[in-house]
């Protein structure tokens, strides 16, 4: 195999890792909140990234990194392997990597399945006090090893994660995504109203919210309220063949169940202009009295 072939398969290899990387944090994450991508609400962009960061390809390339590290020491020294300290060293040191992973899964973790404020407090907490974790990986080196403390090694790694923690630190206090997402004070949510929008309950499976004859409500224009025009037809409901719409539908049963508001729904669909994605996450953010319904 050619060095050029072995160069395109690592690149696909890692594009492929990425993208189910970012697909799972989706997937944990989508169902769990509003989700709305014109107004920068919902795990998405570079909260993505570093949300994937945690719980996705972070602690695998953590876990390979050490054991890379200790399969060359390993394959340079082959009689350490019979050293009793050795052993003794490295489970102290799984152990802590081990921890430290953990911790980082369930940060990750609860960025995906929950929005409020608090998150973003136990995220800062993480951020704040793992490079520190990183100083403290060195101590095995003492008090197992008996060697000297790694301080070129541990102290430039801790400094180097505490500038990128600095960085994802700006990021989570100046990111509008971030305050709308977890609800964070003086956060601002607003949704843009079509000036006229005309579509079939049916097609969206809400059939069984309208009567058995077409309807069509109207609402005058004013100089403060814009014109929405809803038709609705009952009847034989259309499959719904939109990922969009099967994401959204998704949502809502399993955030829900079958306490669905159909009527808030049909109005929440014809404000965000019959984006099921946007409907839904108004829809949630109307029904928890996050914003006042109509």
């Amino acid at each position: 195999m050619s060095d050029g072939l072995v160069f395109l398969t690592v690149i696909a290899g890692v594009a492929l890792f990425v993208w189910i990387g970012i697909a799972w944090v989706h997937y944990l994450a989508d169902d769990q909140g509003p989700l709305d991508k014109e107004n920068l609400v919902g795990v998405r962009g570079w909260l993505t990234v570093f949300v994937g960061g945690l719980i996705s390809w972070g602690p695998l390339v953590s876990v390979a990194r050490v054991f890379g590290d200790f399969s060359k020491a390993e394959l340079l020294y082959p009689a350490i392997k019979r050293v009793p300290e050795w052993h003794s060293y490295t489970s102290v040191m799984w152990a802590l990597v081990f921890g430290l992973v953990a911790w980082q899964i369930h940060v990750g973790w609860r960025m995906c399945r929950y929005r409020d404020a608090s998150v973003i407090a136990y995220v800062k907490k993480y951020l704040y006090l793992t490079p520190l974790a990183v100083l403290a990986l060195g101590f095995p080196n003492v008090l197992v090893l008996k060697t000297s403390y790694p301080v070129a090694e541990s102290v430039g790694g801790a400094i180097g994660l505490a500038i990128v923690n600095g960085i994802w630190l700006w990021y989570l206090s100046k990111s509008k995504r971030v305050a709308r997402t977890y609800n964070l004070e003086g956060a601002v949510n607003t949704f843009t109203v079509s000036p006229e929008v005309t579509y079939r309950a049916a097609d969206f499976g809400l059939g069984s919210a309208v009567g058995g004859e077409r309807q069509e409500k109207q609402v005058p224009a004013s100089s403060n309220q814009h014109e929405t025009k809803v038709q609705a037809t009952a009847g034989t409901s259309k499959a719904i063949t939109s990922v969009e719409e099967k994401i959204s539908q998704h949502r809502l049963e399993r955030t829900l169940g079958n306490a669905l508001d159909e009527e808030l729904y049909e109005e929440c669909l014809a404000d965000c202009d019959f984006d099921h994605l946007r409907a839904t996450s108004l829809y949630q953010r109307r029904k928890a009295g996050l914003i006042e319904r109509k």
